[in-house]
């Protein structure tokens, strides 16, 4: 008895785990990556892609387990009972007692181990074609002496050109395997059809409901009340349903249509399933154990683990949106505040759209959202830095991030070099916020030409730390205020708002660092407002003062070959017409 549920295996009961079998039987699926919740069924998928492999597709099969405890009682405890309770498993055992142990069990086409991830020898001893590793996030971190275990078990598929390997865990850190290979695949969630407007979608957190007045476990407990809102329609969806939805989900990769996905082919098909979809579970259970969490870091790091399916991150800073909200007020988007004295420009090119934004800055380093959106081409883009709504000032000086489509941003940054720099963005642990290079260099030398274009790095961690602190001091007039307008919009509040500081450590190490926040893909805004403020820190904003009417420094003089000084360079080199 392995499981709350007795009788024959019932795929019905967990619909969602239907493909995680059948890529198995797929041709093209070289790994099956699941990050998913406790019980929601993904050991017992562990089982039966076993016994199809013992049964359907006999080859050397390798079940890793995180100690050697548990690889000596897998077998006894799990796969024992799965084959003596199985008419055609059963047919494939050997009469020979000593083919049975608690390392690995013989059958008349294969052989199937049980080996720990504490044991580099273990993993290189053996040729496998199937590969299952079941929670890896409790495997043994790399010690530097020998290859990590997951690239240990894999290098023993390499001569296996139908090698198929299976990795499942509930998450635990961002640096966690689970969570490495979940990414490196194509991220598929399951969509479910609302039943009173059938538009599909995939369950959120967020949209679990339950009445204010239930603030704590034991008044949830006692009242079991709590839903699911619709987050097209805002039906109210209880559980009785939930079985009706899971039964007509797909899963979708991430970036396709889940209304009309379309077929594919890849390689590494990933997984991310939560706790909302099991069935065993009721929606005022999942609200209980969030009231029961609130406020203790220890429960609410189990819950974010083992019923979000997310990675436990400590937060440092966090601009939430109803912080950049309180920063909106006082004027509209096309209209330019008296105060502002100069304009500044940053660009995040993307493959299929160019988003900007504009900023005006005035003394003591105020400032305000001038203008945003997204330029479909270059063209556009010139003309919305160059238009005249800005008032009688230009824009000083626009940096535009050269990481994509990088010709054509070299082609716009050189016909545009009076105010138009290209910039890369870099994490560091040092202060410094800038350095620069060059591109063009000599084919044959490798040396930096007279008249290269220049690149700046920029520390971003650096800057949003500086663009953090002024969206936490909000739009109140006065030094360092960071204005938005009033119709600014929900896109650039939920981008801006995408990403947070958190702690990651590594045993006795600690490091902090911007990251997107679970669920949010588009930080497009947020990442021109970062090349906004150190567009400013270039020009010296920080000089302007109450009463000075002089600018600072020319943004289009452009830097010497050895000159990284943020204040800027002494002499203007070239100029394209």
């Amino acid at each position: 008895m392995t499981s709350s549920e007795s009788g024959n295996w019932r795929t019905d009961r967990v619909p969602y785990a239907r493909e995680w079998m059948d890529s198995a039987n797929c041709p093209w699926v070289r790994q099956v990556t699941i990050c998913a919740s406790t019980q929601v069924g993904k050991t017992e998928t562990l089982n039966n892609v076993i016994g199809y492999a013992i049964d359907q597709d006999p080859a050397p099969i390798v079940f890793v387990m995180p100690r050697h405890e548990d690889a000596e009682t897998v077998g006894e405890m799990r796969i024992s009972p799965m084959v003596d309770e199985s008419p055609a498993l059963r047919a494939h055992k050997t009469d020979r007692k000593h083919d049975w142990n608690k390392r690995r069990v013989k059958f008349d086409r294969c052989v199937l181990y049980f080996r720990s991830a504490q044991s580099p020898m273990d993993l290189a001893s053996v040729a496998a074609r199937w590969l299952i590793g079941d929670e890896c996030d409790k495997w043994p971190k790399w010690s530097g002496r020998e290859a990590p275990p997951w690239s240990l078990a894999l290098e023993r598929q390499r001569t296996f050109y139908n090698s198929v390997a299976y990795l499942t865990s509930t998450p635990t850190t961002r640096n966690g395997l689970i969570w490495a290979e979940m990414n490196k695949g194509d991220r598929r969630k399951f969509y479910v059809p609302c039943p009173e407007c059938d538009r599909f979608q995939a369950f959120r957190f967020k949209q679990v409901k339950w009445p204010k007045a239930i603030d704590t476990a034991a008044k949830m407990e006692k009242a079991r009340e709590a839903h699911y809102e619709c987050e097209h329609c805002a039906a109210e969806l209880h559980d009785g349903v939930k079985t009706q939805m899971l039964a007509s989900g797909r899963w979708v990769p991430e970036g396709s249509d889940p209304e009309n996905p379309e077929p594919e082919r890849n390689s590494h098909r990933s997984y991310h399933i939560w706790a909302a979809y099991s069935p065993w579970l009721s929606w005022w259970e999942i609200a209980e154990a969030f009231l029961s969490a609130k406020g203790n870091p220890g429960k609410m790091m189990n819950l974010t683990n083992s019923w979000f399916a997310e990675p436990w991150e400590e937060k440092v800073e966090d601009p939430k949106p109803s912080l950049v909200r309180a920063c909106c007020g006082g004027y509209k988007l096309g209209t330019i505040p008296g105060k502002v004295k100069v304009i500044t420009a940053g660009v995040d090119v993307q493959k299929a759209f160019i988003p900007y934004v504009v900023r005006g800055w005035g003394d003591d380093e105020e400032s305000w959202l001038l203008a945003r959106g997204r330029a479909e081409n270059f063209e556009e883009l010139a003309d919305a830095l160059c238009r005249t709504q800005y008032g009688p000032q230009p824009v000083r000086l626009a940096l535009i991030d050269a990481r994509y489509r990088t010709h054509e941003v070299l082609e716009f940054a050189r016909a545009n070099s009076h105010f138009v720099r290209m910039i890369y963005g870099v994490e560091r642990s040092d202060p410094r916020p800038f350095s620069t290079s060059k591109m063009d260099r000599h084919p044959i030398t490798g040396q930096p030409l007279p008249r290269a274009q220049m690149v700046w790095h920029l520390n971003v961690g650096f800057f949003k730390d500086l663009a953090s602190l002024r969206i936490l001091n909000g739009s109140g007039n006065g030094p360092q205020s960071f204005h938005l307008p009033e119709d600014v919009g929900e896109t650039y509040v939920s981008e801006v708002s995408a990403e947070h500081k958190v702690i990651e450590r590594s045993g006795s190490k600690m490091v902090e660092r911007w990251i997107q926040k679970p669920g949010h893909r588009a930080n497009h805004f947020w990442d021109c407002e970062i090349y906004n403020f150190a567009a400013g820190v270039l020009l010296r904003i920080h000089t302007l003062r109450g009463g000075e009417n002089a600018p600072p420094r020319r943004a289009h003089r452009r830097p010497r070959d050895d000159d990284e000084d943020p204040e800027g360079p002494r002499k203007r080199l070239w100029r394209r017409s």
